[in-house]
């Protein structure tokens, strides 16, 4: 009887077809999401480009340099629109990307100056401190730093006030200099006298030093005596709003007196900051 013989005694094999990692369809069906992607990326660059050429800058446009000391890259952080009760005037142009809108009021007894909108290459917490250790040493006084939000946007407000005489503003000062001189009679006899006159010889001083130093105590009492009182006020506010990570927007208010009774109280300078910032719209997020 014949011995019978196994498949596998005789060199047979079951082997099975290993499935590839990805089907045909799971192919294409990658192929067509990568595809989106990619095209999705190129329509984001095209479609939302967040630089600005100088060229198609507007005069109502908040712009800042993209990154600091770049002259060619330009942002567009908002706009602004006219106010009631101000004129408005814009540097903001082609060949100053960056400059700014200044708003003049049309009562000219406002103490209000003017205020100006501008942007910045740093945020509003940055802005805020350099500007206040610039300001700090001249003024006379300096404000609590009030933190509040313009439309979502974190903002930072500091203010101070300074003092000085201006001798435009003193009238006395003006007209005197305005009156011509006359010579009287007796003042051109005296000067014809001191051309003629001989110079008195003065005594010889025994201690210098102690003479030397009792003038200068008298000149530096004179000069305190002499020196006139403060007759121009200033009141500086200055409001930062972030715009985004690296970019502010400034709101800065001038306002002057000839005394300090138009200085705004702090728990009035929010209120009115937050007015003066009305004139901003941000960009569609």
């Amino acid at each position: 009887m014949a011995k019978k013989t196994s498949a596998a005694s005789k060199g047979y094999r079951k082997t099975v077809k290993k499935k590839p990692f990805l089907t045909k369809k799971e192919i294409i069906e990658l192929i067509v999401i990568v595809a989106v992607i990619v095209l999705a990326v190129v329509l984001f660059n095209v479609l939302y480009n967040p630089y600005i050429a100088a060229k198609d800058v507007q005069a109502d446009d908040i712009i800042a340099n993209a990154i600091a000391k770049s002259s060619d890259k330009f942002v567009r952080l908002g706009t602004v629109t006219d106010l009631d009760g101000y004129t408005r005037e814009s540097t903001v142009s082609v060949d100053t990307p960056t400059g700014y809108n200044t708003y003049t009021p049309v009562d000219e007894n406002d103490p209000m100056d003017h205020f100006t909108v501008s942007g910045s290459v740093s945020n509003a917490a940055t802005t805020l401190s350099y500007m206040m250790s610039y300001y700090q040493p001249y003024a006379d006084t300096v404000g609590e730093v009030i933190e509040t939000e313009v439309e979502g946007h974190t903002a930072y407000i500091c203010h101070y006030t300074l003092s000085e005489y201006r001798e435009e503003n003193d009238p006395d000062a003006v007209a005197e200099e305005a009156a011509p001189a006359e010579e009287t009679e007796d003042s051109a006899v005296a000067g014809d006298a001191a051309e003629t006159e001989p110079a008195e010889v003065s005594e010889p001083v025994e201690d210098a030093a102690e003479t030397e130093g009792a003038e200068e105590t008298a000149a530096e009492g004179e000069e305190a005596a002499s020196e006139p009182e403060p007759n121009t006020f200033y009141q500086y506010i200055n409001m930062y709003i972030d715009a985004d990570d690296s970019h502010s927007i400034g709101v800065n208010a001038y306002r002057q007196g000839s005394d300090d009774s138009f200085y705004l109280a702090d728990d009035e300078i929010e209120a009115y900051m937050l007015n003066l910032a009305q004139v901003i719209t941000f960009p569609e997020k």
